[in-house]
């Protein structure tokens, strides 16, 4: 996928080896996602920052509970990306990390500019995106929802 490079807050790009992952097929207006991962820690580390981004918007979850959502605005030629340190969230044995995604794959004033729908993560060296996660289209979300103009996007149902 053509994505700009990851910047941090700095506005620094940052070299990650996590790919940016969405589902085959078919992107449509209004489109969201699903992501997920299982993985196994034989001990919980002493350190474990997540680094997540999305086109457009991201709610992140380990082991059932929200980490955070975002990212951050970015330009045409900028993508930021979240950090966020989940070691107490981590727990011995297996894990698992969800995303619901979220692309307007129109340019809406409340989200990155779109290019497609995707999802960008890396824990630490414990798990990053790559072929191996699960990625489905989101059936909870219509694609066929009403919108507004640039500023408001689509509304939800």
């Amino acid at each position: 996928m053509p994505f700009f490079p990851l910047v941090n807050e700095t506005q620094t790009p940052v070299l990650l080896s996590a790919r940016w992952i969405a589902p085959s097929g078919e992107k449509w207006k209004n489109y969201t996602f699903l992501a997920r991962k299982s993985f196994s820690l034989d001990r919980v580390p002493a350190h474990a920052t997540v680094r997540v981004s999305a086109d457009s918007r991201y709610a992140l979850y380990l082991n059932g509970n929200r980490v955070g959502a975002g990212p951050v605005r970015g330009t045409h030629k900028r993508t930021f990306f979240d950090s966020y340190n989940v070691v107490a969230g981590l727990r011995e044995g297996e894990n698992h990390l969800a995303a619901e995604v979220h692309c307007p794959v129109k340019p809406v004033a409340m989200a990155v500019p779109p290019i497609a729908p995707a999802l960008f993560v890396q824990l630490e060296d414990l798990v990053e995106t790559d072929s191996s996660w699960q990625a489905r289209p989101d059936p909870a979300h219509r694609p066929e929802a009403l919108f507004y103009t640039h500023h408001i996007g689509f509304s939800d149902y």
